[in-house]
């Protein structure tokens, strides 16, 4: 048995971690090292994130928000003018309907309860522009308003008498009034036209108010 003894001799000699472990095949440890090498060079080559650019830009300006021009006001003239014009139209009314004992076909109305309380909001609005001659006129025809309306025409709580009485000095009134919107309207000169988008909102604007004050009028006799 010289071969085994031989054998157990040169086993002695060997490491034992070259007995348990083959050696390393040369060409794949470089293609290890070589993979190893490409990866390391191309983490670093790799480009860094930039980071997003926020522009911040300022909104278009809107049309609505553009400068505009100062609305023109209505001057005293045509102020006047106006609280003159619904002064006159409200006397008429009263001269027109106190005769008949402010009746529509022999049946009370509220005609003359209207027509006296704008009267008297018309005359003492006027108060504020016309000029200080005209002022003790104007705030007898307020007071005046006032007065019949208190007197409750549309009731016939009135003589025939005061009927007529009132009649009367609505008409003295009016004309007057009438005089003093002819005077203002020559200083005032020629009227603009009249476009059809203007009728229509002076027409809106009419029908609104007296949709307020008959909504008034009626919550204040609901609380009676």
């Amino acid at each position: 048995m010289d071969w085994l003894y031989r054998i157990a001799v040169y086993a002695a000699r060997v490491p034992i971690e070259r007995i348990l472990l083959p050696p390393p095949d040369p060409a794949k440890a470089l293609e290890k090292f070589a993979t190893a090498l490409g990866s390391a060079t191309t983490a670093k080559e790799a480009p860094v994130a930039e980071k997003p650019t926020i522009i911040t830009q300022k909104p278009a300006t809107s049309p609505d928000q553009t400068a505009k021009e100062p609305e023109k006001r209505a001057t005293k003239l045509d102020e006047e003018l106006f609280t003159l014009y619904f002064l006159q139209k409200n006397l008429q009314g009263l001269e027109v309907h106190l005769p008949t004992h402010c009746q529509t076909n022999n049946r009370s109305c509220d005609c003359c309860d209207k027509h006296s309380a704008d009267v008297s909001l018309y005359a003492g609005e006027n108060l504020r522009f016309t000029d200080p001659g005209e002022k003790e006129f104007y705030t007898r025809v307020r007071d005046w308003g006032d007065l019949l309306n208190s007197k409750r025409p549309d009731e016939c709580k009135m003589t025939d008498a005061e009927y007529k009485r009132f009649a009367d000095e609505a008409y003295e009134f009016r004309k007057r009034v009438q005089e003093r919107r002819r005077q203002l309207r020559e200083l005032a000169g020629p009227a603009p036209e009249l476009t059809l988008e203007a009728a229509k909102k002076v027409a809106t604007e009419a029908a609104i108010s007296e949709v307020e004050r008959q909504y008034k009028k009626e919550a204040q006799h609901g609380t009676h």
